[in-house]
């Protein structure tokens, strides 16, 4: 399905891919929208709707025709559109989204809208959770390496006692099995548990989020180049 829509013509006579289209770093963008959308409205659900729709047009506004009327207004408004309007300075929008584009993303911002789904996201919640728990078990069962069943069920347990417990959850473990850890043991937990939230404070920092976020822009960016170039050189599901 992705490799025929890719091959398909919109109403605008172009593809919906290549240079100044629908290219990876905008997806990516469009991706951040959503999730900065949920974040910021983690209690009020109308608020939450209105601004996800706010990061299509917002990314489809162009200087003949701008689409902020979604968009936060006011100081501390995201929108340069409207804090340019707000201070009274000129305001140039950048290359846009595509109307054709924005036109085949609609029905899809639509069901990403509905009510039973924004209901879930109120609160903020993620799966961030899972995607951890996950991470701690390919951690001890690579995906690149057969497993039998007796080292999976080792690695999902092994994975369950970090994630709930920390480090120390093996030390509990052993001591509920009669086993004493030792002195050693006990002391390179502590240092692994102060190790792991010393890097996990960092990571959640504002800079290293901005690190991560423009290593990803810059990645895809890249990616985009190389298509424009070689062409789509593999693509799940196509011949």
């Amino acid at each position: 399905m992705k490799a025929q829509k890719g091959k398909q013509k919109l109403k605008d006579g172009k593809k919906i891919g290549g240079i100044g289209r629908l290219t990876n770093a905008r997806i990516d963008k469009l991706q951040l929208y959503y999730g900065l959308a949920i974040r910021r409205h983690k209690h009020d659900l109308e608020g939450m709707k209105k601004e996800v729709w706010a990061g299509l047009y917002h990314s489809a506004s162009s200087d003949e025709n701008p689409q902020h009327q979604n968009c936060p207004e006011g100081p501390n408004t995201w929108c340069k559109y409207n804090l340019a309007l707000l201070q009274k300075k000129p305001f140039k929008h950048p290359s846009p989204l595509p109307t054709a584009i924005a036109d085949e993303l609609k029905p899809i911002y639509e069901r990403l809208t509905n009510d039973d789904i924004m209901q879930g996201c109120l609160g903020g919640y993620t799966q961030n959770n899972c995607e951890a728990l996950n991470h701690l078990i390919w951690a001890r069962c690579p995906k690149s390496k057969h497993s039998g069943r007796y080292h999976i069920d080792a690695a999902v347990s092994g994975a369950v006692i970090a994630f709930n417990d920390g480090s120390n959850g093996v030390a509990n473990v052993l001591k509920h099995l009669g086993i004493d850890p030792g002195h050693n043991m006990a002391l390179s937990i502590v240092k692994r548990d102060i190790k792991r939230k010393r890097e996990s404070r960092s990571n959640a920092s504002v800079l290293a989020q901005k690190v991560r976020k423009s290593r990803r822009i810059a990645r895809k960016t890249t990616e985009d180049s190389n298509v424009d170039k070689e062409g789509v050189l593999y693509e799940a599901g196509a011949f």
